[in-house]
């Protein structure tokens, strides 16, 4: 099983952490692949000028730790909220000016980036075909298609579309994302706030059960990772993830998840939320990466 871990340095940033010396202590760990987001809004500020600095260290910081990187692509990258147009885009995924700034982006993207050897694999957006953001949008199947064929033009490593696993059966997306895809990426998270009734928080995985979901990825006709899996809260605000004790995450659910995980046909596990952490071993609290380096050593 590979394993592996999502970083953001935008969430270190809300945690209060330093994000070079995050990743530096992240890469430390006992892990061989890091995903990372190449943020548009961020990296082109101004139409036609980019500025990746910060990815570039990144990349360098997994480079010199002998990490691979799984490195996301396009409108949509992970974490809120999810979708990461510039200002002078027009945030309009239907728009064909939008569509053809997106692309570009990719493509200068790749062309700065693509002397890294360590960047093993090319996501392509992130869960592309699922509703999500402030307005919960998708991106179009046809452009995700030109976005792909884009990639595949210029750079020949495998590309990545991740799905949310949760809804996995219901949304019926797989076959799409495997028709495009070299790796279908999956989502997952066992203990997720949905509401709260008469005071006390109402938590739910995967819709699918355990056998259900083992069954669908089996008969995906690509290999499957498991591009997220669940270390972190899912609370209904900020104030509850950084509760002392919060009701969706501990160690123990982090070792329940890690055993589902292992029970599906799936080839890598990215863990999802490491920055947390590495705020809670920042409050004297090592639980979570003394329970990787041992999972590593048993």
């Amino acid at each position: 099983m590979i394993l592996g871990a999502t970083y953001s340095h935008h969430q270190a940033t809300w945690l209060d952490l330093k994000p070079v010396e995050s990743l530096k202590a992240i890469c430390t760990w006992p892990i061989k692949m890091i995903r990372l987001g190449a943020y548009w809004d961020e990296i082109e500020k101004e139409p036609g000028e980019y500025d990746f600095s910060k990815l570039i260290q990144q990349l360098e910081i997994c480079q010199q730790t002998d990490k691979k990187v799984v490195l996301s692509l396009g409108i949509k990258a992970p974490r809120w909220p999810e979708f990461y147009f510039p200002d002078h885009v027009e945030p309009d995924i239907n728009l064909p000016t939008t569509q053809a700034k997106a692309r570009q982006f990719i493509q200068v993207t790749i062309q700065t980036i693509r002397s890294f050897n360590n960047i093993s694999h090319w996501q392509v957006e992130n869960e592309p075909l699922d509703p999500s953001g402030p307005h919960q949008q998708t991106i179009p199947l046809s452009f995700l298609q030109s976005e792909v064929d884009l990639v595949r033009q210029l750079d020949s490593r495998s590309i990545i579309i991740n799905l949310w696993g949760n809804d996995l059966s219901t949304r019926g997306n797989l076959d799409q994302a495997a028709a495009l895809a070299d790796i279908v990426g999956i989502d997952l998270y066992y203990k997720q706030f949905m509401m709260n009734v008469l005071g006390k928080s109402i938590y739910a995985g995967p819709r699918d059960s355990a056998n259900h979901l083992s069954e669908i990825l089996a008969n995906s006709s690509k290999p499957v990772w498991i591009m997220e899996l669940q270390a972190e809260p899912w609370e209904k605000d900020g104030a509850g993830y950084k509760k002392s004790n919060p009701g969706s995450f501990n160690v123990s659910q982090l070792q329940k998840n890690w055993q589902a995980a292992q029970k599906l046909p799936v080839e890598a596990v990215f863990f999802w939320g490491v920055e947390y952490w590495l705020w809670q071993q920042q409050q004297g609290n090592n639980q979570f990466v003394n329970w990787l380096k041992q999972l590593q050593t048993t």
